[in-house]
């Protein structure tokens, strides 16, 4: 659903940009990026709908490994500019994060398959 208003706000803002006069290639950019948006949209509430839900769903309530890489991929594009030793730091905490992510996944996996096997 987000994203479906997410497109119709792009659109939105396509029309109000009309009166201004732009470019054909501005209007393709804009209202095309709308209406991919509000289509991957639909498509997803279409497939959400039709997939039974599961059983045994874990959710885990914080993860600081998608943390830690987000403040990583960021010290890798700010360190193009200040400079290399930034983007080590950068890709470092990008790859303990993913580490990390990999390793909740597992645990993830196999604390579904704990609670599966349990009557």
């Amino acid at each position: 659903m987000p994203l479906v208003v997410f497109g119709a706000l792009l659109l939105v803002l396509t029309a109000v940009e009309l009166p201004f006069g732009p470019s054909a290639a501005e209007l393709a950019l804009l209202g095309g990026a709308g209406a991919a948006c509000v289509l991957a949209g639909v498509v997803v509430l279409v497939v959400e709908r039709r997939r039974p839900p599961p059983e045994v769903q874990t959710l885990p309530d914080l993860s600081p490994p998608v943390v830690l890489i987000a403040f990583g991929v960021s010290a890798l594009l700010v360190g193009a500019e200040a400079g290399p030793w930034l983007m080590f730091l950068g890709g470092g905490l990008a790859l303990i994060g993913i580490g990390a992510l990999a390793r909740e996944r597992v645990a993830e996996r196999r604390a579904e398959r704990a609670d599966g096997e349990r009557p």
